[in-house]
C-alpha cells in the first residue's frame, strides 16, 4: 500500500510539473539527467584556517546523492564541516576519516526529494594548510573519489542519474617571513686573528622549512657569503655580522650580532653590547640585548659600573633580566628611563670576582617603537653612572663598545587616494586647493618619512613634497594627481585620484564676415553649466554698429527659452537675461550653443566687440554642500569684423590729350578734360580719391582739372583707396609741343668792305644776331 501511495505521488507531482511548465510555454529539462558536484580552486596561506564550500547544482527530482572528497592530509587538515544545507541531516557527513584525508557525503530519501536546480552549497570544509611543500611550491588537489564512499545518484523514481564532479587544486602559500636566530655577540683574545667556529645561525618558519641562506660582514671584516658565518678567521676588532634567513616561499628575515677581537696582551677590560634587529611589522616584541664583558679573566674585580643610553624615541624601557650569578649584588639604576637611561652598579667592597671572557653582566630589555633605522645603545660614562671598573689595587683600564640597533621597515606602506572629485571655481585658473581636501589615506608600519605628489593633465607637476596645510594652484580642467608615500625603509606606495576644476564658462564668438554681408549670428556657448538651477547674465554690444531683435533670439531647448526673462534696451545696446529652471538640475553639453543672437550689422562696421557681464549662477544643494553654491562665470567676448579684399572699381578714365602752343612767348598751357572717371566701391565708406601728375621721370605732383602743363608728356594719375587700403587706378597723357617761330631781337649791321689789289674777294668778319626762343630752347643760327 505504502508503494502504491508513493508511486500515486510522484505520479502527482511529475503531472503538475510538467502541467505548470507546458502551461508557460517554456522548455523543460528531463528530471534528473545529470548531477552536477563541483569544487573551486582556491590558494590558502599555510597556517590560517579557510572555508572551503562544496556545491552542486542541476540536481531535479534527486532521491538519492553520495560521494567522497579526497586530498593529501600532508598538506591540508580538515578541522571540520559548517554550514551543512538544511535539507540534511548531520549524518550525511562520515568526518571519520578525515585525518587520513577522506570525508563522505551519504543522503538518500525518496519521500522528499530535492531540487537544487541553481548553484547550491551542500557543506562547507574547514581546512587548514599547514605545510608549504616543496621550493617550487605547495599544491593539494581535491579530488572526488568512490572511496570510502561511491559516487552515485538516483533520481525519484531509483533511475540512476549521471554524476558529473569537477575537481580542484588549492595553492598553499606562505606569506609570513622565517624566523632568523643569531647567536649571542661574541669576545675574543688573539694576536691578528681568530678562528671561530661557534656561531651557528638557525631559523624558524610557520610553514614547512628555513635556513639561514647568507651572511654579511662589516667592520673589521668585510664579506659576503653563503649559509652562516661559522668556520672562518676574524681580523682584529668589531665585525658587525648580518645573517638572513630564507623560506621555501623565500620569504626573508636577518637578525644581527657582533665578534669582538682584542689583542692578547691588552690589559684593558672590553664591556660590550650585543646586536639585535626588529621588525616594524612585529610590534610588541621585546628585544634583549646583552651586556658583555671580555679580557677580564683574572682581573679580580671588585667594582664596575657604567651607564646604558639608547634613542627614546625609538626604545621604550621593559626591564633588565639574565643578572650573572656572580654580581647578584648589583643595581640597575632606573629613575632615568624615560630618557633613555639606565645605570649599572656593582660594587664588592673587599670581595672580588674572577670574570671569564664572554660572560654576560646582564640583559637590558627594550620594545622597539620607533621609525625604520639604525640606532646605537651606547655603553660608558654616558648618563649619571660613571664609568668605573677596579680590583682592589686600583683602577683598571677600561674600554667600552657600543651595541648596534635595528629597526627594519620590510613592508611597503598604504595609501588610498581620495575619490575623483569635480570642483566648481569661482576664481577662475589657476584654482588654489587645499592639500588636507585631497589627502590621501596612508599608514605604515614604521611611519611615513615622505609624501609627494605629482600632476599630469591641465597642470603639470613633479615630485611636489605634499603639506596638508598648503594650497596647490590646478588648473581648468582634468588634472590626475599620483600620490607617493615613501616610508624609512625606503618601500613606496602611490596612488591616482583625478581632480577637474571646473568654472561655469561663456564665450562669444568671433565672426569675421564680407563688409557686403548685413546680418551675421553670434553663439554664446556654455561649458562646464552642470547641475545649475538658475543662472544670470548681460550682453552688450554697440548699437551705433549692431542692432538686435530680442525676439529673434533662439535658445538650445524650450526649458531655457520658456524659462528666461529678457529685461533691458536693445536699443541701447544691453540686454540682461535671467534663467531658472523650475523643476531642479540642468546641464548643458560642453561647447554647445546656448543662445543665438542674430546681429544686423549697419554700414561702415568694421570692428564691434560684444561682450558679457559678469554675471551668477547657483548649482543644487547637496548633501555635502548644503547651501548652494553661488558661481562666477569666466568670461571670452567675441567680436564681429568686417573685412574687405576687393579693390575700388575706376571706370570711364579720360583719353590722352596732345595740344600744340602757337603762341610765341609762352611754354606752358593750360589743359582740362571733360570726362571724370568714375569711382566706386562694394563697401562704404566711399573711396579717397587722389588725381597726381608725372613728366619723365620728374617728381610726383599733385594735380587737378584745368592745371597748367609744360610741354612734353606728362602721365595724369586717378588713384581710389578704400576703407580696408585696397587700391585702384587709371591712367592717360598729356602731350603739349610749342609751334611760335623764334624771334631775331638784334641782327647785324651792314657792312662795305673794299678787297685787296689785285684780289677779288675779301675776309669780312661780324658779329651775331640776338635770337630770342619762347620755350627755353637754344636756337640754331644759320648766315650767308
Amino acid at each position: 500500500m505504502f508503494k502504491i501511495k508513493h508511486t500515486l505521488l510522484i505520479i502527482i507531482g511529475m503531472f503538475l510539473f510538467w502541467q505548470s511548465a507546458f502551461a508557460k510555454n517554456t522548455k523543460v529539462q528531463a528530471f534528473g539527467d545529470t548531477a552536477r558536484v563541483y569544487l573551486a580552486n582556491a590558494t590558502m596561506e599555510c597556517t590560517k584556517t579557510y572555508s572551503y564550500e562544496v556545491k552542486a547544482k542541476e540536481l531535479v527530482n534527486l532521491g538519492n546523492l553520495q560521494f567522497s572528497i579526497n586530498f593529501d592530509p600532508t598538506l591540508l587538515k580538515a578541522e571540520n564541516i559548517t554550514d551543512l544545507n538544511p535539507v540534511f541531516d548531520p549524518s550525511v557527513i562520515n568526518f571519520g576519516n578525515a585525518s587520513s584525508g577522506q570525508i563522505g557525503f551519504a543522503w538518500s530519501d525518496f519521500l522528499k526529494p530535492i531540487n537544487f536546480p541553481s548553484e547550491t552549497v551542500l557543506f562547507t570544509i574547514r581546512f587548514k594548510p599547514f605545510y608549504y611543500g616543496t621550493p617550487i611550491g605547495g599544491t593539494a588537489p581535491v579530488i572526488f573519489t568512490n572511496s570510502p564512499t561511491d559516487i552515485k545518484a538516483l533520481s525519484a523514481t531509483t533511475a540512476n542519474i549521471p554524476v558529473k564532479t569537477t575537481n580542484a587544486i588549492i595553492k598553499i602559500v606562505d606569506k609570513t617571513k622565517p624566523t632568523a636566530i643569531c647567536p649571542s655577540s661574541q669576545f675574543y683574545r688573539g694576536l691578528d686573528s681568530v678562528y671561530v667556529t661557534t656561531i651557528f645561525g638557525n631559523a624558524g618558519d610557520d610553514c614547512g622549512t628555513a635556513k639561514i641562506t647568507n651572511h654579511k660582514l662589516t667592520g673589521a671584516n668585510n664579506k659576503l657569503g653563503f649559509g652562516d658565518a661559522n668556520g672562518k678567521f676574524y681580523k682584529l676588532g668589531v665585525t658587525n655580522v648580518t645573517y638572513t634567513a630564507t623560506d621555501l616561499a623565500q620569504n626573508t628575515s636577518q637578525c644581527v650580532f657582533k665578534i669582538v677581537l682584542v689583542k692578547n696582551t691588552n690589559d684593558t677590560v672590553h664591556i660590550f653590547a650585543g646586536s639585535k634587529l626588529s621588525l616594524c611589522s612585529q610590534p610588541n616584541v621585546p628585544l634583549s640585548f646583552g651586556i658583555n664583558i671580555g679580557n677580564a679573566a683574572n682581573k679580580n674585580l671588585n667594582k664596575i659600573q657604567f651607564s646604558v643610553n639608547w634613542d627614546k624615541n625609538a626604545y621604550d624601557y621593559v626591564g633588565t633580566s639574565s643578572l650573572s650569578a656572580l654580581l647578584q649584588s648589583a643595581t640597575i639604576v632606573t629613575n632615568n628611563t624615560a630618557n633613555g637611561e639606565i645605570g649599572f652598579i656593582w660594587n664588592g667592597g673587599t670581595s672580588t670576582v674572577n670574570i671569564t671572557d664572554n660572560m654576560k653582566l646582564f640583559s637590558l630589555d627594550l620594545m622597539p617603537k620607533g621609525t625604520a633605522g639604525a640606532y646605537s645603545l651606547k655603553l660608558g660614562s654616558n648618563g649619571t653612572t660613571p664609568m668605573l671598573l677596579s680590583n682592589v689595587a686600583g683602577n683598571i683600564p677600561a674600554k667600552f663598545l657600543d651595541g648596534d640597533m635595528y629597526i627594519n621597515d620590510e613592508n611597503a606602506p598604504t595609501i588610498v587616494c581620495k575619490s575623483d572629485t569635480l570642483i566648481y571655481s569661482n576664481v577662475g585658473s589657476p584654482f588654489p586647493l587645499a592639500g588636507a581636501a585631497f589627502k590621501p589615506a596612508d599608514a605604515d608600519d614604521c611611519g611615513i618619512e615622505k609624501r609627494t605628489f605629482s600632476t599630469t593633465g591641465a597642470t603639470t607637476n613633479s615630485n611636489v613634497v605634499f603639506d596638508a596645510n598648503t594650497s596647490y594652484n590646478f588648473n581648468l580642467g582634468l588634472n590626475t594627481v599620483t600620490q607617493k608615500v615613501v616610508d624609512y625603509g625606503t618601500n613606496t606606495a602611490t596612488c591616482i585620484q583625478k581632480i577637474t576644476v571646473n568654472s561655469l564658462r561663456f564665450a562669444t564668438t568671433n565672426e569675421v564676415v564680407p563688409c557686403t554681408v548685413t546680418s551675421k549670428a553670434l553663439v554664446i556657448t556654455a561649458t562646464d553649466f552642470e547641475a545649475l538651477k538658475d543662472n544670470s547674465f548681460s550682453i552688450k554690444w554697440n548699437p551705433a554698429q549692431l542692432t538686435l531683435n530680442p525676439t529673434a533670439i533662439t535658445y538650445i531647448d524650450n526649458v531655457i527659452k520658456n524659462n528666461t526673462i529678457v529685461s533691458g534696451s536693445a536699443a541701447s545696446g544691453q540686454l540682461t537675461f535671467t534663467w531658472t529652471n523650475p523643476a531642479g538640475s540642468y546641464t548643458l553639453l560642453d561647447g554647445v550653443a546656448y543662445m543665438t543672437l542674430p546681429f544686423t550689422l549697419l554700414p561702415g562696421v568694421v570692428n564691434s566687440p560684444v561682450e558679457i557681464l559678469s554675471g551668477v549662477a547657483h548649482q543644487l544643494p547637496t548633501v555635502a554642500n548644503p547651501v548652494a553654491p553661488n558661481i562666477t562665470p569666466v568670461i571670452t567676448n567675441g567680436s564681429i569684423k568686417n573685412f574687405d579684399n576687393t579693390p575700388p572699381s575706376v571706370v570711364n578714365c579720360p583719353n590722352n590729350i596732345v595740344d600744340v602752343i602757337t603762341t610765341q612767348g609762352n611754354c606752358t598751357k593750360a589743359e582740362t578734360w571733360t570726362i571724370s572717371p568714375v569711382i566706386s566701391d562694394n563697401c562704404l565708406p566711399s573711396p579717397q580719391t587722389t588725381l597726381t601728375k608725372q613728366q619723365g621721370s620728374g617728381a610726383i605732383t599733385n594735380t587737378i582739372n584745368g592745371d597748367i602743363f609744360s610741354t612734353g608728356i606728362t602721365t595724369v594719375t586717378y588713384k581710389a583707396t578704400d576703407a580696408a587700403g585696397n587700391t585702384a587706378s587709371c591712367t592717360f597723357t598729356i602731350t603739349l609741343t610749342e609751334n611760335a617761330p623764334p624771334v631775331i631781337t638784334a641782327c647785324v649791321p651792314n657792312q662795305i668792305v673794299s678787297t685787296s689789289s689785285g684780289l677779288k674777294t675779301a675776309t669780312v668778319t661780324y658779329g651775331t644776331a640776338t635770337v630770342v626762343e619762347s620755350c627755353g630752347l637754344k636756337p640754331e643760327i644759320f648766315s650767308k
